[in-house]
């Protein structure tokens, strides 16, 4: 049987606490990882890198380009890529 995480929340020991020791590391701890390595990616990325990441997702061939979105790769050229293509 799994025994009880003490949070540390001030109740009396007549209380019970319902977080097991097994939730703690896996939802807690994890939760807390998730958010450390958050917090370094965007530190490292900035906005504009982000949304060049987001619109090349347009370009995907899976699936014979069926994902394809053609209002997204016009955004992508005309905002970072400016002199590379034309209005047409």
């Amino acid at each position: 049987m799994l025994g009880t995480y003490n949070e540390g929340t001030g109740r009396s020991c007549q209380q019970k606490s319902l977080v097991t020791v097994e939730h703690h590391y896996h939802f807690d701890m994890f939760n807390s990882v998730i958010d450390y390595q958050l917090e370094e990616l965007n530190y490292i990325f900035n906005d504009d890198a982000l949304e060049i990441l987001k619109l090349s997702c347009a370009l995907q061939p899976n699936d014979q380009f069926k994902l394809i979105d053609v209002d997204q790769i016009c955004i992508l050229a005309r905002k970072f890529y400016p002199a590379d293509f034309s209005d047409q």
